[in-house]
């Protein structure tokens, strides 16, 4: 992997049991929650068709209202504000083994909400920030 100053890495840690799915290839994808939190690292919002501002911790608390509100207003195909919401334009995804040092990368082939997988830690019938895994670097 080289360094490119266009390239942006996104950083995620991982328990031993994802760690151990995601490196034998079982795993293609990671799931993290729809909190204030998350869509503060993974979205921007989409302004004049071209700039992006990120989406800030006081943004991302509007989207919380209450939990069966806003997972409706998603699966009513993420209308209004939601539609002017981006991921941001992660290259890879490098996951660290713990607080370790240990790491592995992949490129990112994408962020969207959806529904996770049970088997690959998801629970049912909830929606998540999906970040698709391509080819491991």
């Amino acid at each position: 992997m080289t360094k490119e100053k266009n390239q942006r890495i996104l950083h995620l840690v991982l328990k031993r049991k994802w760690w151990d799915m995601i490196a034998s290839g079982e795993k293609k994808e990671e799931y993290r929650s729809l909190t204030p939190y998350w869509f503060t690292r993974l979205c921007a919002y989409k302004e004049c068709g071209h700039f992006y501002r990120k989406v800030t911790k006081k943004d991302a608390e509007l989207f919380e209202v209450n939990k069966d509100g806003f997972a409706s207003s998603v699966q009513r195909g993420i209308n209004s504000v939601y539609s002017n919401l981006l991921p941001r334009d992660f290259t890879f995804v490098t996951f660290h083994l713990g607080y370790t040092n240990t790491t592995m990368t992949f490129e990112n082939d994408g962020i969207e909400i959806n529904y996770g997988r049970e088997e690959w830690g998801a629970e049912p019938d909830k929606l998540y920030f999906t970040i698709k895994l391509g080819k491991r670097i």
